[in-house]
Formats: C-alpha cells, sequence, structure tokens
C-alpha cells in the first residue's frame, strides 16, 4: 500500500506534486500554528492564575492589617473607659477605614463567607457613630472633617467599652474568616 503511494506521487505531473507539497507544508504549518496558540494560552492561563492568587493575598494583607488596626483602637479605647472620672470623647473609627472602599472591586476574589463576614464588620464599623448617639453621645461641632469626635456623657462609659469589645469580637470573626 505504502509502495503504491509513492509510486502514485512519482506519477504525478510537476503541477501535481507542487501542489502536493504546498498542501503538506501548509498542513504541518497550520498544525504548528494551533499548537503554538494552544500552548501559549495554557501559559496565559497560568499567569493569570498566580496573578489572581497574588492580588487576593495582597486583599486579605490589606484587609486584615486595616481591621486589626481597628481593633486595637477599639480595645485601647474600652481598656480606657474602665474608670471614667467624667464625660469623655469617643473617635469615630469609621473616619479611619481608607482601604476598605479602594479595594470594594477586588471583593470578588474572596469566598462568599469570607466577604460576607468582610462586609458586616466594616458595616458595623459604619454603623458605630450610631450606636455612640443612640447612647446619648454628642457629634463635636469644633472638630476637623476628617475626623468626627463624639462627646458621651459620663455613665455611657461602660456601654460604650461594651460595644466597643462586642465590635472587636465581630471583627475578629472577619480576619479569622479570610485567614482560611
Amino acid at each position: 500500500m505504502l509502495s503504491e503511494f509513492w509510486s502514485w506521487i512519482g506519477a504525478l505531473p510537476p503541477s501535481g506534486a507542487s501542489f502536493l507539497g504546498t498542501l503538506a507544508g501548509s498542513g504541518l504549518g497550520l498544525v504548528a500554528l494551533l499548537v503554538g496558540a494552544l500552548f501559549n494560552a495554557h501559559l496565559n492561563r497560568r499567569r493569570d492564575d498566580r496573578l489572581r492568587i497574588e492580588e487576593a493575598w495582597l486583599l486579605t494583607s490589606a484587609l486584615k492589617a486595616e481591621l486589626s488596626g481597628i481593633t486595637e483602637s477599639l480595645l485601647r479605647n474600652a481598656d480606657n473607659l474602665d474608670n471614667p472620672k467624667n464625660a469623655f470623647v469617643v473617635p469615630d473609627i469609621a473616619h479611619s477605614v481608607r482601604v476598605f472602599p479602594a479595594l470594594l472591586s477586588k471583593l470578588g476574589l474572596l469566598d462568599v463567607g469570607s466577604a460576607r463576614e468582610v462586609i458586616g464588620a466594616y458595616v458595623s464599623i459604619d454603623q458605630y457613630c450610631e450606636g455612640l448617639l443612640l447612647m446619648g453621645g454628642q457629634i463635636s461641632q469644633n472638630s476637623r472633617p476628617d475626623r468626627r469626635p463624639i462627646a458621651m456623657p459620663m455613665g455611657s462609659a461602660s456601654a460604650v467599652a461594651k460595644l466597643n469589645r462586642d465590635l472587636v469580637e465581630l471583627i475578629g470573626r472577619a480576619i479569622s474568616k479570610i485567614d482560611k
């Protein structure tokens, strides 16, 4: 059978042999082009996966750093409220949130449970001022626009400390969720 094929090729006129050679070369070129394109797509997918993993790691690191800083501030504030001497001022911690708004578009890199916990923590941080106002606090009028101190009556110190510690617990759950 193979010998018949070669004899058939040998019997072709020069134009037929030229056509067959062109067809064979084009076919090999097409196969090489397809293999190269598939390999390039594989390399691009690996690069994109690596970049997505790095971006998710940066997202979680930045969120953990910001939430940890807010946690430290809340705990320090709660510890200072254990023995109040008179009325006191509490900063609105929502004004210290800087990282989350910048990373909001990247929240899809987290799994659903982690994203839900992180958003819940930030919503609670945003509602912190309202909680203080419900306890009798009043927003100071002579403050910088990037800060909002809230003047609290003396009798509310233990309630504010409890609010701070409850918020720390909520933030801690969000941090532990994004750690996984």
